[in-house]
């Protein structure tokens, strides 16, 4: 199981991907805090068939380079 990666250290290992985030935290603002990494890509297409192949629970989309996406944002 991919282990628990805050937003900062997703953004610095995933630089300019695609990434889907399972077991996600959310801090007041439904910012995503931290989660696990299930699959990446730097291509969206290629992003979206890994992700059409995956049986995966409810998550979330990101693109690490999202000037929205902050590194240092705190969950509730």
């Amino acid at each position: 199981m991919p282990q628990m990666m805050t937003i900062g250290e997703i953004r610095e290992q995933y630089v300019s991907q695609w990434v889907y985030v399972e077991d996600e935290e959310k801090n007041e603002y439904r910012e995503v805090v931290r989660g696990r990494v299930v699959c990446h890509d730097k291509d969206e297409f290629s992003f979206f068939l890994q992700l059409k192949k995956l049986s995966f629970k409810p998550g979330e989309i990101l693109h690490t380079d999202d000037p929205l996406l902050y590194e240092d944002v705190e969950p509730l």
